[in-house]
């Protein structure tokens, strides 16, 4: 049964910190697929910028941030036992952000870029500045894991302080250096500290603080490896093994869990898909290493760009799709957070991914590719504004569905 529900008003965007930085990151994501669809459907025509591949996979990743602010500024605060900040006086930092990625997408590369950039970076300064504050405030037993969260946040704004110079200087490899550690380094360390509460397997799995260790060797490796003219030849082989560990680790661990206990409700199939595309990146990313050892640069290309592209769209917007939606829904009094269309968005989620791979195996236009994407994020952001402008009007009943063993945001 279904709790009742009251009317959908704007304000209520402002009733607590996620409502405000779910919707806000979820129609940013949007505008970002949007411009790049324009631009790769005829930019010149629609008066954008050129938009170089490592520019758009930047812009792509501006929505991830406001995810993790909206959980840490809400479920973290209860985690920590402290009280959810009020939502009003973020909204000057979350417009900031907002608007300094859309003026990076509409300005392109250069000086008016590297200063759109820069006023995001402050937007999510004082937003990890409030998180940061969340964290020092609760006992020290409590800060684990959002306090490694919060640290991965600040390696982002780092590496996103350096695209902006790099933006400025008219250097792009800073910038692509900067992406690979904003992915590798900063998103993926983030969402996996979170899973520590979130995910069912990674709650079970012991040696799953080992994978920090792992991760940010990769980072390492993929950063050194995009500075450096030429690789050293131990180089390729420890960013495979790492590779290889970490992906091994993210199947293990599901598929122990899936054996113990089964896939008991949509809501744990939809984070399924997500751990399994994530297992899948870290073996990706383990063969584009071999081809570099073994001298097949364009090869090693084709799979480091498969592994980025199952990480992105597979495992961050697949874990996203279901953690966000989740929250907002059950927050609006919905006890059966995934229905119907949000089944049909995973699978047009999924359709965009393996588009985008075969594009990578066999060639052809990405504007269609552009286009799901566009189609996947919009009926996204649609579907969560219809909860997250909603308050329940009374408590929610207790849902039939069997819950795993997973901590409830």
């Amino acid at each position: 049964m279904t709790a009742r529900r009251g009317p959908w008003r704007l304000r209520h965007l402002l009733a607590a910190p996620h409502r405000l930085c779910f919707a806000a990151g979820a129609l940013l994501m949007t505008a970002q697929a949007g411009l790049w669809t324009l631009a790769l459907a005829g930019g010149a025509a629609a008066a954008l910028p050129p938009t170089p591949p490592w520019l758009h996979a930047l812009a792509a990743t501006s929505g991830f941030p406001l995810f993790i602010a909206g959980f840490g500024l809400s479920a973290g605060a209860r985690w920590l036992r402290q009280p959810v900040p009020a939502t009003a006086p973020l909204a000057p930092a979350v417009a900031a952000w907002c608007l300094g990625w859309l003026g990076l997408s509409l300005a392109g590369p250069g000086r008016l870029g590297a200063l759109a950039l820069g006023t995001a970076v402050l937007g999510g300064c004082d937003l990890l500045r409030r998180l940061w504050r969340l964290v020092r405030a609760a006992e020290p037993s409590l800060q684990p894991p959002l306090d490694a969260v919060v640290r991965m946040l600040a390696l982002g704004l780092l590496a996103l302080a350096v695209a902006a110079a790099g933006l400025g200087s008219g250097q792009p490899r800073w910038v692509r250096m900067a992406l690979l550690g904003l992915l590798w380094g900063s998103l993926l360390p983030a969402f996996a500290a979170a899973a520590r509460r979130l995910v069912p397997w990674a709650v079970e799995d012991r040696p799953g603080r080992w994978l920090q260790g792992l991760i940010a060797g990769q980072a390492g490796l993929l950063v050194l490896a995009a500075a450096l003219p030429t690789l050293p030849a131990p180089l390729p082989l420890m960013g495979a093994l790492t590779a290889l560990a970490w992906g091994g680790w993210q199947a293990w661990a599901l598929w122990r869990w899936q054996r113990r206990h089964g896939l008991p409700n949509r809501f744990v199939r939809l984070l399924a898909a997500a751990g399994w595309a994530g297992a899948a990146a870290g073996a990706a990313l383990a063969v584009g290493w071999a081809c570099q050892a073994a001298g097949m640069a364009a090869a090693a290309r084709a799979w480091q760009l498969a592994a980025t592209h199952l990480l992105a769209l597979g495992y961050l917007s697949g874990t996203a799709l279901a953690m966000v939606s989740r929250v907002s829904a059950t927050q609006a009094g919905q006890a059966q957070a995934v229905d119907g269309p949000l089944l049909a968005l995973a699978g047009l989620l999924t359709l965009t991914l393996a588009a985008r791979l075969a594009v990578l195996a066999v060639g052809g236009p990405l504007v269609p590719v552009a286009a799901l994407w566009t189609l996947t994020t919009a009926g996204w952001s649609a579907w969560l504004l219809r909860w997250l402008g909603r308050l329940p009007a009374a408590p929610a009943a207790s849902s039939a569905v069997r819950v795993p063993p997973c901590a409830n945001p």
